[in-house]
């Protein structure tokens, strides 16, 4: 009869243990499944941050583009200004001169 007690002691000392192990494996899945919806979440964040840099990458080299067209206008040869407004005031005067001969013609008439 004591053989009979100490084995149904082992085997619910090994049926306990086994509960434990269950239990605990139980937990160390639900923590895995926080586990990954955290990382999922951590995911979706970090890619939508990467695509907010990319589109400031974007304006910004777009801005920079724009900088340097206008600093490459201002930088133009001073000769080359002085070519482009003597251009300028030439096509006035023609205008000028124009508007001018017009008038006399209207009276003219």
């Amino acid at each position: 009869m004591a053989v009979n007690i100490r084995g149904r002691e082992a085997a619910f000392k090994q049926h306990s243990e086994s509960m434990e192990i269950i239990e605990f494996s139980r937990r160390m899945l639900a923590l895995k499944d926080k586990w990954i919806e955290t990382l999922e979440a951590s995911r979706t964040a970090i890619l939508q941050r990467v695509d907010d840099l990319q589109k400031e990458n974007r304006d910004l080299k777009e801005q920079l583009n724009s900088v340097q067209q206008e600093r490459d206008l201002l930088l133009q040869d001073p000769i080359t200004l002085q070519q482009d407004h003597a251009q300028c005031l030439a096509e006035l005067e023609d205008e000028r001169k124009d508007k001018q001969m017009y008038q006399l013609k209207s009276e003219h008439i």
